[in-house]
């Protein structure tokens, strides 16, 4: 079931067995894409990428999530994500962008309180 996959993948996230949770992470999104845990799945599917240092495939696989998801509450955690990975790349500008997007769009989120953090540290 979706469900002991997504399990089993963040059994394995936890352990550090990245590719392992990586291919299952992979194997729910393409088996049940509309399921309530493909969000979550893909949240977590692209950080592991950014912790594999693949951050341009990590902000395109964070930027899935808004484009699949739009109403998922991944949605500010992953906008916040995007922004962190494009301070990690010294891409100011499109760190910007994406943390007063959070801000903006979802500003009682937690993760628009860290935005509003990080934006001050690089401004």
């Amino acid at each position: 079931t979706p469900e002991e996959i997504y399990q089993a993948a963040m059994v394995q996230f936890d352990r550090g067995s990245l590719g392992t949770a990586r291919r299952a992470f992979e194997s729910l999104l393409m088996v049940h894409p509309d399921h309530r845990l493909a969000p979550s799945a893909q949240f977590f599917l692209a950080d592991l990428l950014s912790q594999e240092n693949s951050l341009d495939e990590a902000i395109e696989a964070f930027l899935r999530i808004l484009e699949l998801y739009p109403t998922s509450d991944r949605v500010p955690q992953a906008l916040y994500r995007v922004g962190e990975l494009f301070v990690i790349q010294e891409n100011i500008e499109e760190a910007i962008n994406h943390l007063e997007r959070l801000i903006t769009t979802y500003p009682d989120s937690g993760a628009a309180e860290l935005a509003q953090e990080l934006l001050q540290e690089i401004r």
